[in-house]
This record gives C-alpha cells, structure tokens and sequence, in this order.
C-alpha cells in the first residue's frame, strides 16, 4: 500500500486529507498479520529524493507503535480458522 490515497507518487498537490492516517495504517497492518501477511508501505520522495514531512511523520508513529508492541507483532502466528 501507498501513504498516498490517490497516488503511488510524489504529488505537489496532495492534502493532508489524501494521505492515511495513522490509526488507517495501524489497522491495516493488524489486519495483513493477523492473516500471516506482510505490509510493504511505499513512500514517494519528491524530486530531489527527499520524503515530505508529514510521511515523515507517519512512518515515525508507526515505528513508535510497532515498537511498542513488537512482541504482538513478531511473535503472532495466523489465524487458523476465519469466520
């Protein structure tokens, strides 16, 4: 998945309101391990190679989450059965 709703790019013209938030990042990565995925997030630099402060953002509270609940995370096992 993209940080970006609309674009796998960098957009000069992009809201706050097109990227996730980190509650929408958080829940999908419960919902992709919970099943024995991986998440693969793709942030898209601008043209000199540099990420965009409010990706900066995101991916830094999602570190501090994942850290905080590593052993949640890397020690789960996929569901069995799903209802």
């Amino acid at each position: 998945m993209t940080l970006d709703k609309n674009s796998w790019g960098y957009r000069r013209d992009m809201t706050v309101a097109d990227i996730h938030t980190v509650k929408e990042l958080i829940e999908q990565l419960a919902r992709t391990i919970s099943c024995g995925g991986n998440l693969l997030l793709n942030v898209g630099p601008d043209d000199y190679g540099k990420i965009v402060p409010i990706f900066e953002e995101r991916l830094t509270d999602l570190g501090k989450f994942v850290n905080t609940h590593n052993e949640a995370i890397f020690g789960t096992k996929p569901w069995i059965f799903q209802t």
